[in-house]
């Protein structure tokens, strides 16, 4: 694994949060998530409770507010995650269930902190915490859009904010005036020895794609700013005249869906539905990168940090997306991978067509 990639990595990243956290001494931590999506945040959660024997001062332990994929996948870790129960800004009564709950944990847990990781989480609990004197610690995965969750979250200043990425921490002060920050990269579980030519014919096999055929990727919550439309925009102009695109991620809310369902009637109009795989949800994505000639994310918005390009880049598929957010800390430049300069068709499709056409190195 090369020296940029290793500081995404448990061994790195996990004695720089519990030394954050308590310094040298030790203590107890409940970290609060959400439960009913699955995205990067609950990806950085799950890592670091599978990893939590590189922080041997710090007694990990976890809740969720709804039942779903992350609190099983923190259970299959050996942790035992109660559920606060499903709480709902529009419903009171959910929220003082959910308060409630919270604070008979705290009572027989006695952690010593609390962490947060979202502005929806703090607003709803943001009381019960500073009701209890729970030293509270915000995990900020997002920088502030200025929605009003965020302000009732900033109601309940927290004592320390973690970050995800220097892109963040550089709005998370209007948010949080005068807490301290550190800078945390999400924790990635990368092989440090990637079988990556058993993993592409594996792969490619089961979808039924030829080892020849050029793969694009993409894997992303389908969200607009993610540039899904603009990649498909960008496919449609390639050069390259045998590749096919694979697009995995669910869609689990209704404003999900309502995207997924242009982006197919997108790639109808533009001629290209036939070279485009739907996946659905995968959670195989180190395979499919793996398998893929190419990952392709080209963001119309920031990216506050970007678990999947440092994924992509350890599994030797290279990146191509454009130059804003988290992507410029953590895609290496210099390589085969490429920061596009603005979100447009056209760059991007020169960049993926330089890329496939195997063009020596070039600084991205």
């Amino acid at each position: 694994m090369s020296p940029f990639l290793r500081q995404f990595t448990p061994q790195v990243l996990l004695p720089r949060l519990q030394q954050v956290l308590f310094g040298t001494a030790s203590g107890r931590v409940l970290h609060l998530g959400v439960g009913n999506m699955y995205g990067g945040i609950e990806t950085t959660l799950v890592t670091i409770a599978r990893n939590r024997h590189l922080m041997p001062n710090v007694d990990f332990q976890a809740a969720v507010f709804f039942e779903g994929r992350l609190r099983q996948s923190l259970e299959e870790t050996g942790l035992s995650v109660p559920v606060l129960g499903a709480m709902r800004y529009r419903d009171p009564l959910s929220v003082m269930r959910a308060r409630r709950n919270l604070a008979d944990l705290l009572d027989r847990l006695r952690p010593d902190v609390v962490m947060s990781h979202s502005c929806w989480t703090q607003g709803l609990v943001g009381p019960t915490l500073r009701r209890k004197r729970v030293r509270l610690a915000a995990w900020m995965h997002n920088p502030p859009s200025g929605s009003w969750i965020e302000w009732f979250a900033s109601r309940a200043q927290p004592d320390l904010v973690v970050v995800n990425s220097f892109h963040t921490a550089t709005h998370m002060g209007r948010l949080f005036k005068g807490v301290p920050i550190s800078v945390i990269y999400p924790v990635c579980a990368i092989p440090d020895q990637p079988d990556a030519e058993q993993n592409k014919c594996a792969v490619r096999a089961a979808l039924g794609c030829p080892t020849s055929r050029k793969v694009v990727l993409v894997t992303a919550r389908f969200d607009p700013y993610k540039g899904h439309a603009l990649l498909l925009d960008s496919l449609a102009m390639l050069r390259e005249p045998d590749w096919e695109c694979w697009i995995a991620g669910g869609a689990t809310v209704p404003s999900e869906r309502r995207h997924r369902d242009v982006l197919q009637a997108q790639a109808g109009r533009l001629g290209i539905a036939g070279r485009l795989r739907w996946l659905g949800h995968r959670s195989d994505v180190l395979a499919l990168c793996a398998a893929a000639d190419l990952y392709c994310q080209p963001n119309v918005e920031p990216e506050p940090f970007g678990h999947v390009f440092v994924e992509a880049q350890a599994m030797g598929c290279p990146v191509v997306t454009t130059a804003m957010g988290g992507a410029l800390e953590n895609v290496e430049t210099g390589g085969r991978n490429r920061l596009v300069p603005r979100p447009d068709a056209a760059l991007v499709a020169a960049a993926m067509d330089e890329v496939l056409a195997g063009a020596g190195t070039v600084v991205a």
